[in-house]
């Protein structure tokens, strides 16, 4: 009799073991199905409840665990891809956080490496989306979390360094612009280079015109200098710093930024006239005037589009640009740049848009006058009458004859 009970548990128990490996292998299958019919959510609940059955069987069941992890990181990565392209940033991050978490208890390096790779572009992407709500503490947070997870990531600090404008923190957004140059230097974006360049200039002469109005001398020529080491190729930055180092009595600083100022419009290459294009997504259609007044039309499957016109250097001469996207919701800039600055701009968002401007450029027959006025003072000041004289007999043209001629003849007596 205890020779029969032990053959009836023996078989019992075969019986039990045969069963728990077919749920295993059914479950993986369902698994399978499950990726093959994209539904990678599926997919992962079968495998992992497929892994807790052969788990229990030891070295029987080892195939089927070793075979369910392999496919989970890569799940989990999958449906982070598709959050991203869902706009779901938050749940994608989730997805690709778990992406790690079992890619490196399984041992799946490349899941791991390509996770890590794209979450920090999602925190940008999260900040940035924060930054157009004007909730630009949040936008920070997350620009600083994405700069965290990869320093050399160039994107997130200037997302700092445009929020940090927006709060008034010109330090912290000079900080951040030149991270983010040096960064995007190091990943050899020209691109993104040359929009600090300009961008950190911009927003540095904002603030100083600002001390200028507020004869805050001493803010302004800080802004001003620190303007230059983005750009130092605007004559007007070198015609405010004469002004406001003559304000301060610092003379020989006066007379060096106004013949900067002067070298710099007597330069040809200065007096460029260039269009430029941005279009997100890529693709566009860009109509402009050339140097003879005639129309050129250029299609573009690209995001940017720059052409450069020969110089003017007298009189006028009349420019326009026009641009349509070729996509719908999309976001479409044009400029026109003169003098190493914006001359005239305009976008459009939407379906097919399209962003144009135009303009007059009028090279001023005093166009160097205002910075031989300005040496005139610091010569003057500085007790040099004869320079200030030569100075003061260069600046009388347009409205500065006037003043000029008071200088020379009834304040210095010029010879």
């Amino acid at each position: 009799m205890r020779i029969i009970a032990f053959l009836t548990l023996l078989i019992f128990g075969l019986s039990v073991h045969a069963q728990d490996i077919n749920a295993a292998i059914e479950e993986f299958n369902q698994g399978n199905q499950a990726v093959q019919a994209s539904n990678p959510t599926l997919a992962i609940e079968k495998y992992q409840a497929a892994m807790g059955i052969a788990a229990t069987l030891g070295d029987e069941g080892q195939e089927i665990v070793a075979a369910a992890k392999k496919q989970i990181p890569t799940l989990y990565y999958q449906l982070g891809v598709q959050d991203y392209k869902d706009k779901n940033n938050d749940k994608a991050i989730a997805e690709f956080q778990n992406a790690i978490k079992f890619g490196e208890e399984y041992g799946d390096t490349e899941t791991v490496e390509k996770s890590k790779e794209i979450i920090p572009k999602l925190y940008f992407t999260k900040g940035n989306d924060l930054f157009k709500e004007d909730k630009f503490d949040e936008a920070l947070t997350n620009f600083k979390m994405a700069a965290e997870l990869d320093p050399n990531y160039s994107r997130p600090y200037w997302g700092m360094a445009l929020a940090y404008q927006k709060q008034g923190k010109f330090a912290e957004m000079d900080e951040a612009f030149r991270k983010s140059r040096e960064l995007a230097i190091a990943e050899k974006d020209d691109a993104l280079v040359d929009r600090i360049n300009t961008t950190g200039k911009r927003f540095l002469q904002s603030e100083a015109t600002a001390n200028l109005k507020a004869q805050k001398w001493n803010d302004a020529i800080k802004n001003l200098n620190l303007s230059n080491e983005y750009k130092a190729d605007d004559p007007d930055t070198y015609y405010y710093l004469a002004v406001s180092y003559n304000a301060t009595r610092n003379w020989v600083e006066a007379v060096n930024a106004a013949e900067n100022g002067i070298n710099i419009n007597l330069d040809p290459n200065n007096f460029i006239i260039e269009y430029e294009v941005e279009s997100n997504p890529a693709g566009f259609t860009v109509s402009y005037f050339n140097e003879t007044g005639g129309t050129e039309q250029v299609d573009v499957n690209s995001t940017t589009w720059k052409k450069k016109l020969g110089s003017i250097t007298e009189g006028s001469q009349f420019v326009l640009i026009q641009a349509q996207a070729k996509n719908e919701n999309a976001n479409i800039s044009v400029k026109i740049n003169f003098q190493n600055r914006v001359f005239k701009s305009a976008n459009s968002s939407g379906d097919y848009v399209i962003a144009a401007t135009d303009g007059n450029i009028v090279i001023e027959e005093d166009n160097l006058a205002k910075f031989y006025f300005e040496m005139g003072n610091a010569y003057k000041g500085a007790a040099n009458n004869e320079k200030a004289c030569e100075a003061y007999n260069n600046a009388k043209f347009g409205k500065f004859v006037e003043n000029a001629n008071y200088e020379i003849t009834q304040v210095l007596k010029c010879k």
